[in-house]
């Protein structure tokens, strides 16, 4: 069975296009009315292509590819669009689009495009830069520390088994800087707080770093850090990506320094986001750990030398346990 997502706000869009698609055996169609939906559903299913309009309400075509480009990195994605121009079409397609057509588009060139991704098109894979050799990881016991965790989507899963595998009560303030639409930031809060039984704030001006909290930020703040208080500084409300993940870890190393220590989760793209603040981190002499997934943080950070160890879900939950505050 071949799953395509087809995205448009459009009803009599989402039914041809719809019909195009069931003209081909054991091929199943899923829609979605704007670029928010398209993302809740990649959340939870597997395509094997998306075909995607652009102006939509809630959120536009180009913020949801950017949005599955961290979900799904590698899913095949065709806009089809009545707005083209050459400045949508070069956005369109580094935002991550594979294909950019303008509408109206032929019952048989669309046959064609859609046979061609999901029967034809391979996908390559990055090459992947390992160290499978750093063994246990050590980590000295530092008062005031204080844990900064960069992540994208499917990082809050990981989070949630890193925290049930901690067995102490105590740790030092972690600060979550999470990389997704601002609307999911709450839900994924409540979710954290839920499923690990910690607890979860969504970060205030002027909070106060208290122990043994989990501090909830979405990118489009980005965080200043004075006197171990957290400020908030509102970013570009153009975009729902904003790269505040390097701004936050830069703010946090520059006020903690070696004091500071980085998780790094899945989803992150160094083209995107984190390299600024990871030298920033290297210069401040915090540590900075990535899980040793196949996540594109991993594959650019470990040859470029920023991440200092790879390691696993258990891995992560030891350190935060042996940065348990002592009381």
């Amino acid at each position: 069975m071949r799953n395509i997502l087809i995205v448009d706000d459009e009803s009599y869009v989402r039914t041809l296009f719809s019909s195009v698609v069931e003209l081909f055996e054991d091929y199943h169609v899923d829609t979605a009315v704007n670029g928010y939906d398209a993302v809740q559903k990649v959340m939870n299913n597997t395509y094997n292509l998306i075909l995607m309009d652009l102006k939509m309400p809630k959120m536009s075509g180009l913020e949801a590819i950017r949005a599955i480009r961290l979900l799904q990195n590698k899913t095949p994605i065709v806009i089809i669009t009545g707005y083209a121009s050459d400045k949508m079409k070069e956005d369109g397609l580094k935002a991550g689009a594979n294909l950019f057509l303008s509408k109206p588009v032929s019952i048989k060139d669309l046959k064609g495009h859609i046979h061609y991704f999901v029967e034809e098109y391979i996908v390559e894979d990055d090459p992947v830069v390992m160290n499978d050799e750093i063994g246990d990881l050590v980590i000295e016991e530092k008062e005031d520390s204080v844990i900064v965790i960069g992540s994208s989507v499917g990082g809050p899963m990981d989070f949630i088994e890193i925290m049930n595998l901690v067995t102490v009560d105590s740790f030092p303030p972690i600060i979550m800087v999470q990389h997704m639409p601002e609307g999911f930031i709450i839900p994924v809060a409540k979710e954290i707080e839920k499923k690990t039984g910690r607890k979860v704030v969504i970060v205030e001006d002027e909070a106060e770093l208290n122990e043994s909290t989990i501090y909830f930020s979405s990118n489009i703040d980005n965080l200043i850090i004075k006197n171990k208080k957290v400020l908030k500084e509102m970013g570009d409300e153009s975009s729902h990506f904003l790269p505040s993940i390097s701004g936050s870890i830069t703010a946090i190393s520059n006020e903690f320094r070696d004091k500071c220590i980085v998780f790094l989760l899945k989803g992150l793209s160094v083209h995107l986001d984190s390299k600024a603040g990871l030298l920033s981190a290297q210069k401040n002499e915090s540590r900075v750990f990535a899980l040793n997934d196949n996540s594109h943080i991993v594959k650019k950070m470990a040859e470029q030398s920023l991440v200092e160890g790879l390691t696993n879900i258990e891995g992560m939950a030891s350190l935060i346990d042996k940065l348990s505050v002592k009381k």
